[in-house]
C-alpha cells in the first residue's frame, strides 16, 4: 500500500507516568518514575532488547486467539513491500516495554517503515480499535486534512482483523489499565526505575508530587549549569543543583532497619559538593 505515509522508527523504551490509582498485586497504589539523569539502559541496545524480549509480539491470527485486554498496535513493513500486523498487550499503563516505539524497535519485527497504530481492546470476539499513536498516526492525520491517511489505515487494519469496530472517540484504552505485577515491578526497578508502593492514594500523591517537583529542578539547574557564562553565574546553578540532588536522595532514603533512623542530608552518603 504505497499510498501509505512512512514514518522512520525511534530507538525508545520510554514508559508513560501514571497516576496513582495504578495498584500491585498486593493492592498497595503504585508510583514509577525516573531521576533525571541517571544511566539508562538504552545506552546498551543488547540490554534494551532482552527487555523488549519479555513482552510477546502478536501477529494478527495469534490476537484473535489471545486472551482479553488492551493492546498496542502498529502496522508497519520490514521490505518496503508487504505490510505486516503486529500488536502487543498492554499489561502495564507505565507501558515500558509495550509503547508503540518499543513495539517498532523491537528486533524480532525488524520494521523499516512504520504506517501507522493505535490501540485496541479485546473483548472475547469482539475488536474495537482506534488509531491513538502521538508517535506514528498523530502526525500523518494531522498534516492530512482530508483524512485520506485516516480512511487507509482503517481499511488496512480491517484487512487483518475482519469485522473490527473503529472507535472514533479518542479516548484512550490504556487509561482502563489500572493494576500492574509485582514481577514487572521488579524488573522496573533492574533497569533503573525509582518503585515505591503506599498503603493510600493520598500517600503516593504526596510522594509522586514532591518527586516530579525536584527531578524538574534537577533538569532546570543541570541546563543553566551548564549554559551557564561566568564562575558566578556557575556557582550559584551549581548550588541549587546539588541542593535539588540532595533533596532527591532524601526522598529515595529508606528505613534502616526496623526502629531505624531516617537518612536525612545530614547522614546521606556519597554526595559530594561538585557537579559537571
Amino acid at each position: 500500500m504505497k499510498s501509505l505515509v512512512r514514518v522512520k522508527t525511534h530507538p525508545i523504551l520510554m514508559f508513560r507516568p501514571s497516576e496513582c490509582n495504578v495498584r500491585n498485586d498486593d493492592g498497595k497504589h503504585v508510583f514509577v518514575g525516573k531521576v533525571y539523569g541517571t544511566k539508562s539502559i538504552e545506552d546498551d541496545p543488547e540490554k534494551v532488547q532482552a527487555v523488549l524480549r519479555i513482552f510477546p509480539r502478536l501477529n494478527a491470527e495469534e490476537l484473535q486467539r489471545a486472551k482479553d485486554g488492551i493492546y498496542t498496535w502498529l502496522l508497519y513493513s520490514n521490505n518496503d513491500k508487504d505490510i505486516q500486523f503486529v500488536a502487543t498487550e498492554v499489561v502495564s499503563p507505565f507501558e515500558i516495554g509495550t509503547r508503540h516505539q518499543s513495539l517498532a524497535y523491537n528486533e524480532r519485527i525488524n520494521a523499516l517503515t512504520i504506517y501507522g497504530g493505535g490501540e485496541l481492546m479485546k473483548t472475547k470476539d469482539h475488536i474495537e480499535f482506534n488509531l491513538l499513536s502521538g508517535t506514528y498516526s498523530k502526525p500523518l492525520m494531522e498534516a492530512n486534512y482530508t483524512h485520506v491517511v485516516q480512511r487507509k489505515l482503517i481499511e488496512t487494519f480491517e484487512t487483518f482483523l475482519p469485522g473490527a469496530e473503529y472507535d472514533d472517540s479518542k479516548d484512550s484504552y490504556i487509561s482502563k489499565v489500572t493494576h500492574v505485577s509485582n514481577s514487572l515491578l521488579d524488573m522496573y526497578k533492574t533497569i533503573g526505575y525509582t518503585v515505591r508502593t503506599f498503603d493510600t492514594y493520598n500517600e503516593c500523591a504526596k510522594f509522586q508530587n514532591t518527586f516530579w517537583n525536584i527531578d524538574f529542578s534537577l533538569e532546570h539547574y543541570k541546563t543553566k549549569l551548564e549554559a551557564a557564562k561566568n564562575d558566578e553565574e556557575k556557582s550559584t546553578m551549581r548550588h541549587f543543583y546539588i541542593d535539588s540532588l540532595e533533596r532527591m536522595m532524601e526522598l529515595l532514603a529508606v528505613k534502616e532497619a526496623k526502629g531505624g533512623k531516617r537518612k536525612t542530608r545530614r547522614n546521606a552518603k556519597g554526595v559530594k559538593r561538585t557537579a559537571n
